[in-house]
């Protein structure tokens, strides 16, 4: 796989883990320790779709390490791999944000015999959205700091995109302690401008690689 088609595989799954995180986090929200088992048969659809949609997002990032590891061990093999275990760890993470919603939708529709564990799930769900969350979240933060920090010696793109990258990181890193510390929720205004910057630069690198690559193969070695 050449440079340029790794950028720009690489950049479509970044839209689209973007794109079916945020949807699906949406048609998710209203999930809550005071949902009821009604509510939520109610909301089946909605809540099922989002569902199938975090699983997307986690497809799409699991495979974005794989299509930029050409390129990233050109420049340093162990980085490349650790890009690669970081990303792995964040979607292990990630992994029961999508399937706790379908499961509590299949225990929410099933029998009444079979509606007694949905107050454990949801408890467990809860605890997960203060650990889990904020985990996954510290993953990310080193992967994109690794990302980044290649970019931005290899000069593979505008240093102002990884600079951009590695200053935000920051808040989002630090959102992710606040999270996991109990001090914000996931839900609050601060937790979105927190992660805000971070999420805007990655959508930029997105878009920049889409459009134009990267720098050509010569520059790939330092």
């Amino acid at each position: 796989m050449s440079s340029t088609t790794s950028a720009r595989v690489a950049g479509a799954l970044f839209v689209l883990a973007t794109a079916a995180g945020v949807i699906g986090a949406i048609l998710i929200a209203p999930l809550g320790p005071a949902t009821t088992a009604q509510e939520i048969a109610e909301r089946a659809g909605a809540i099922t779709a989002g569902g199938v949609l975090i699983l997307v997002m986690l497809g799409a990032i699991t495979f974005i390490a794989p299509a930029l590891y050409p390129v990233l061990g050109a420049q340093n093999a162990s980085l490349a791999a650790g890009y690669l275990a970081a990303r792995l760890l964040e979607v292990v993470l990630l992994l029961p944000s999508a399937l706790a919603p379908l499961l509590l939708v299949s225990l929410a529709t099933g029998p009444e015999s079979e509606q007694g564990p949905l107050g454990g799930v949801r408890v467990l769900a809860e605890a997960y959205k203060e650990w889990g969350l904020g985990a996954s979240q510290l993953f990310f933060c080193v992967s994109v700091v690794i990302l980044n920090a290649v970019l931005w010696r290899a000069r593979l793109v505008p240093r102002w995109l990884p600079g951009w990258a590695l200053v935000a990181v920051v808040p989002y890193a630090a959102d992710a302690c606040l999270v996991m510390g109990g001090v914000i929720t996931a839900s609050s205004g601060t937790h979105g401008l927190l992660v805000a910057a971070l999420a805007l630069s990655e959508m930029a690198l997105a878009g920049w690689m889409l459009v134009k690559g990267f720098r050509s193969a010569d520059m790939l070695h330092p």
